[in-house]
Formats: C-alpha cells, structure tokens, sequence
C-alpha cells in the first residue's frame, strides 16, 4: 500500500515530500503567489504530506497575511461527497471544540460540470439510478453554497460569496488528468501569530440520520427493481476516501459509513519568513 501510494505521488509530480506523524504536518512560509484555481504547479518546491489512510496528499503553507491550504487525489467518491456535500475547512487555536472560523465549499463550477461529463455511466440503467440519486441529495445542498460558492462561517454568521477572491477568504478547485485538486486561502486572525501552533480541520459533510435512512430503503428499492448488489459508497470506516470509483448500478451504502461527516484535524505552527 505505501509503495502504491508514493508511486502514485510521484505520477502527480510532488517535488518535496514529508512525512505526517500522527497529526502534525509540517508547514511553512511561502514568498511566491499561490494561485488559489485548484492547479497544484504552484505547490512545487512547498513540502507536502501523504495521508496514506485517505489516499491523499497535503500541502500546508503560509506568508504574513494567509494560510494556504491545498490537498488532491484521484478517489471519485470523496470528490462526489464534497460535491453533494461539501468539505469545510476550519481554523482555530483549539481544535474541534471551537469551529468559529470556517470555509465551506462544494467545489467550483468547472469542476462540477467536468466531473459529471468523466463519470457519467454509459448504462442506462446506471444513469437512472445516478439520476435519482443526484434528486435525493439534492436535498442536502439547501444550506451549501451554489458551485464556484464559499460559504464563510464566522461564529454564527454564515455568508455566501464568489470562491475567488484577491482579498480575504477563497477557494479553488480543478479535475485534470484523473486527479481532484482542493485549494483554499484563509486570512490569518490577529488573535495567531508566527510561532503559533494552530489547528486545522477538514471536515467532510454528511447526512442526517433520517436521510441516510430514507437513501437506503431508497437503493433498497432500486436494487430490487433488478440491480446487483455490490459495495458500499465511502470508503474504509473513519477515512475520508477508498478506492477510486464511483458507485454503481444497485450499490447500497455500506454501514452508512459513506454518508456519516468525517473530520481531520491538523496541527502546524505557523512559520516566520
């Protein structure tokens, strides 16, 4: 597994790789512009971390104003679990037990038009069911931002606005040659300063438990109506990914672990130039 998923970094062509102990990541001060457009050619040279568990890689930096955080895999079913559900990302002194400053994002426009054309079944009994699917999570989206929208969470203010930005928060995001790519930009607090540590979270949207439910009677009753019973839609019980693919014609959510939020947290020190 770990050969498998440095060969595979290397394919993305990291040029600067460390290692990830536990929760900490290393980061570091950065002089050169980070285009925040979900291309990664501007992390090279920026030392980026491979989460085995999630078969990802991370790229932590900062300057004097943002951090900047950037992370990519090839696994379709975590980018359609931030598309239908969106990822959030937090920073904070504390931790988990204080989400007062957040970025919530379902991704970019491109991205959710490019992402349906790549993945879209050629079967049409799939695409039925891919269609029905989409109506049902469709109900999730009523409190995320539209695509090419981040939502910003300030304590209990949330408001919505165009993912780029020059100033203050944004976010980027692009599929290119099999490859989801996640960027965002969060301005420092006044309250953090170089030689901080810090905390930062990646949360994965999930589902109540009566839609969960409702979703499954759902496959329930597709897979009756002649579809094949297979695997489940998340990945291994606690990850954010699994292994690449997307869901296909009768496949029931497995444990509901596919629809449950999921939560990483990180911890870094916030570099001096």
């Amino acid at each position: 597994m770990r050969k498998t998923i440095f060969l595979f970094a290397l394919v993305l062509g990291l040029s600067t790789l460390v290692g990830c102990k536990g929760n900490k990541i290393q980061n570091q001060w950065v002089d050169q512009k980070i285009a925040i457009d979900g291309k990664y050619v501007d992390w090279e040279g920026i030392n980026q971390s491979i989460l085995e568990d999630q078969n990802i890689v991370v790229g932590i930096a900062n300057d004097e104003n943002n951090l900047y955080l950037m992370f990519r895999g090839n696994d379709e079913r975590m980018a359609r679990r931030i598309r239908m559900m969106g990822v959030t990302v937090w920073l904070n002194k504390e931790g988990k037990k204080k989400k007062d400053f957040g970025i919530l994002y379902t991704g970019s426009t491109d991205l959710h038009v490019s992402y349906r054309s790549e993945t879209r079944s050629s079967d049409p009994k799939n695409r039925q069911m891919e269609e029905r699917m989409q109506q049902m999570m469709e109900k999730q989206r009523e409190n995320l931002p539209k695509p090419g929208m981040i939502m910003i969470i300030q304590g209990e203010d949330k408001n919505e606005r165009n993912e780029y930005s020059l100033d203050g928060p944004a976010a980027g995001s692009a599929y290119e040659n099999g490859v989801f790519c996640y960027e965002f930009k969060m301005p420092i607090p006044i309250s953090i300063e170089s030689g901080d540590e810090v905390k930062l979270g990646l949360e994965l949207g999930g589902m109540s438990d009566e839609d969960r439910k409702a979703m499954m009677q759902e496959m329930g009753g597709m897979r009756g109506s002649g579809g094949r019973r297979g695997g489940g839609m998340g990945g291994r019980p606690g990850g954010m990914g699994g292994r690449p693919g997307g869901m296909r014609g009768g496949e029931r959510p497995s444990g509901g672990s596919g629809f449950e939020k999921q939560e990483m947290w990180f911890t870094i020190v916030l570099a001096d130039k």
